[in-house]
């Protein structure tokens, strides 16, 4: 049996991008879809994967209404790929299509995921340090298990990759739910490029939003950090003999009912209707429930 592939691509203004990212696609794969999953861009990404579209059958798109997410684009890839197997990479070619034989080779000794892990790094200082200390503190602080290195450079199982988006969180996070279900997983390295085009979309505020959501929404540590902090503090603050002393104290207790209010927000997201993603143009059928438009 020959199994078959789609290349899952979020897309959020990178209309400089993705030309070159199809032609070296089709280079590499060239039985295999390609599916855009254009993120709320304001450029002409959308336009360009139109068009794309119409000169290649092979080449699907779903545009959603709003930038809903890195995680909500490419689970909505996931839920409308047909493959076997799926591909997830940038559209920014940071991660070569040349390496997607070695992710084939790999997924083929029975993995369920296979990770690609970036050598010699070519991104900012701050956005790899932040990466670093995310995975530190995800493993050895808050017990979260991680594959250390993984980046969004994947294959996947498409049932497996359904299966992990299917689960309802507040916090969705892709690589610690592939770790709860237990997936059979293996890496590969390669060389990382520099950005084709364009701008990075990185920003310290969508890292700490990320991050926050990763600790909160599958770890409980934080939440013995806030009664840690409220039995320390609340004796000490009646007893601090300076200014400093208590400003230190308040701080410790803001920094818990903090925490706590993370994890009131997580319960609450999750008791209301919240929805990952909206669709407003397609050349796929998409669901009902997931459209903007009833037609």
């Amino acid at each position: 049996m020959v199994e078959s592939y789609t290349v899952v691509i979020p897309c959020f203004n990178e209309a400089e991008n993705i030309g070159p990212l199809f032609e070296r696609l089709k280079a590499q794969l060239s039985e295999a879809s390609i599916l855009f999953v254009n993120d709320g861009s304001s450029d002409n990404s959308l336009e360009l994967i139109k068009e794309l579209a119409e000169k290649d059958k092979r080449v699907f798109y779903l545009s959603l209404t709003k930038n809903f997410g890195l995680d909500a684009a490419f689970a909505c890839g996931f839920k409308y790929c047909a493959s076997d197997w799926i591909i997830q990479m940038d559209a920014d070619l940071q991660s070569p299509p040349e390496e997607i034989p070695k992710l084939i080779s790999k997924a083929n000794e029975g993995y369920d995921i296979v990770f690609a892990r970036r050598l010699n790094r070519q991104d900012s200082f701050l956005k790899k340090a932040g990466s670093r200390l995310q995975h530190f503190l995800a493993r050895t602080v808050f017990r979260i298990d991680f594959p250390v290195g993984a980046s969004t450079f994947r294959i996947v199982r498409r049932d497996v990759a359904k299966r992990v988006i299917s689960r309802q969180t507040a916090y969705p996070y892709f690589l610690a739910e592939c770790m709860r279900l237990g997936l059979k997983h293996s890496f590969i390295d390669y060389e990382h490029a520099p950005r084709h085009a364009g701008v990075s979309k990185f920003t310290f505020g969508k890292s700490l939003r990320a991050t926050m959501k990763l600790f909160i929404g599958h770890s409980t540590v934080p939440l013995g950090f806030f009664a840690f902090s409220l039995i320390i503090s609340t004796p000490l603050l009646f007893g601090a003999p300076g200014n400093f002393t208590i400003s230190i104290i308040l701080l410790l207790m803001l920094t818990g009912f903090w925490v706590q209010a993370g994890y009131i927000r997580r319960l609450v997201r999750e008791q209301m209707f919240h929805r990952a993603f909206l669709v407003r143009e397609s050349n796929l059928e998409v669901q009902a429930e997931d459209r903007l438009y009833d037609s």
